[in-house]
């Protein structure tokens, strides 16, 4: 398998790299846009990492409709054991929203014995566990902007947390307006009207995905 750059391998070279994705089960697999790349509640020992490009979890409501649960960007780790969904993952998948590249590995073999790898696989999991830490926080992020009763309120609460993040009152999204929306778990044309409101009231500026704090 070709050495991977990634932060999940920070600190193992290259000689050592191939016996240890060997240890763990790693294999890369690359995905076309729109394909379901992984189905929770049916791969506890397999875990993933994302390469290249992007995915995004999503939860089949009994409407029909994609409910956002987390988006995938590069290096984010994913996983039945890493999941928070509760009951009925079964209606949990995770799709790529690119063409995107993943490494999927055994958590069973990652957490086993070294064998004899002990250095490369100690490195690997402080690396894994920083990233599961790093993980835990965005969830808990998006958790305190969305526990918020109204879109307005939601609207400021994320921006705040992108100013605390940036530290600067003038900052980029990083995602589009109808990503925003589905991460806000709000209708886009509600959303729309509350930042015109905003804007209106002087508490934002938003221009091309670019927002100003105005109080």
């Amino acid at each position: 398998m070709r050495y991977i750059k990634n932060s999940l391998f920070d600190g193992v070279d290259e000689v050592g790299y191939k016996d240890l994705v060997g240890s763990i089960g790693a294999e890369e697999v690359k995905f076309k846009k729109g394909a379901v790349i992984y189905s929770f509640g049916a791969n506890s020992d397999r875990m993933g990492v994302v390469l290249d490009g992007t995915a995004k979890i999503v939860r089949h409501d009994e409407d029909g409709n994609d409910v956002l649960l987390e988006k995938l960007k590069k290096s984010a780790v994913f996983g039945d054991n890493l999941a928070f969904f509760g009951m009925g993952s079964e209606f949990v998948v995770a799709v790529a929203e690119t063409d995107c590249s993943v490494l999927f590995f055994s958590y069973r073999k990652t957490v086993s014995g070294c064998g004899g790898m002990c250095d490369q696989r100690h490195r690997f999991l402080i690396n894994l566990f920083a990233a599961v830490c790093a993980k835990t926080s965005q969830l808990s992020e998006r958790i305190a902007v969305i526990s918020n009763r109204t879109i307005k309120e939601k609207l400021v609460a994320y921006f705040n947390f992108c100013s605390a993040k940036y530290k600067s009152k003038t900052f980029k999204l990083d995602m589009s307006l109808c990503a925003l929306s589905e991460y806000l778990c709000a209708d886009r044309s509600a959303m729309m009207r509350e930042i015109k409101k905003l804007k209106e009231e002087r508490v934002i500026d938003l221009f091309d995905k670019k927002v100003t704090i105005l109080v």
